[in-house]
């Protein structure tokens, strides 16, 4: 694939679009949100899917790595509110070749006590896979990712830090709206990619 100067633009576009988005995000902090403090999470997810098109059938095997960073707040409650930004890579095999795929977002959590629950968004990304020595490829991705896991927190570390981990479950279905198919023209074909996901995430509060 040729990277074009359309493609910074874009990309440029779509990432300022987050910043604008997070610093609005950050602006709405009220009061009782004051002692927010930062967050920094990693998501390890590894499977194994069967995908399904045109009467043929095949199996995909992925490593995702997710790294997420923001602000996480404790209320009276003893709930923890967080929110911030996102980058998500996915490596892949298939049975006709190789794929890889990014995302930036943004995101949301929830959680009290080990249960913990997070909404994320996408806004941005692309994914390319390799068929007979062709690239294809995939972009304007968008949509959702819901994550619920069951952690247990270290409380004990130096600095009034915390250090959780702990299992993961999460349902992704993301939609790319153009594609490219080696040196031809991008069309308006789209890609739809769902994926419901065990993992394993590691969360650090600073």
């Amino acid at each position: 694939m040729v990277i074009t100067t359309k493609f910074f633009k874009d990309f440029a576009r779509n990432v300022a679009q987050v910043a604008v988005l997070l610093g609005a995000l950050i602006s709405h902090i009220n009061e009782a949100a004051a002692d927010a403090r930062g967050l920094g999470e990693i998501d390890l997810q590894v499977s194994s899917e069967r995908v399904e098109s045109a009467g043929s059938a095949s199996v995909e095997r992925h490593f995702r790595l997710g790294v997420y960073g923001g602000l996480v707040s404790t209320l009276d409650s003893g709930d923890r509110l967080s929110f911030g930004g996102f980058l998500k890579t996915d490596r892949g095999q298939q049975a006709l070749g190789a794929l890889n795929s990014y995302g930036l977002g943004l995101f949301v959590g929830w959680a009290r006590e080990s249960l913990s629950l997070r909404f994320g968004y996408t806004l941005f990304g692309e994914t390319k896979s390799m068929s007979a020595a062709v690239e294809t490829a995939w972009r304007e991705a968008s949509g959702y990712e819901l994550l619920v896991r069951w952690i247990t927190w270290n409380k004990e570390l130096e600095g009034n830090r915390e250090l959780a981990l702990g299992p993961s479950l999460s349902y992704e279905k993301v939609t790319y709206k153009k594609s490219q198919v080696g040196s031809l023209p991008e069309t308006n074909q789209e890609l739809t990619r769902e994926a419901l996901v065990p993992g394993i995430s590691f969360l650090f509060v600073y």
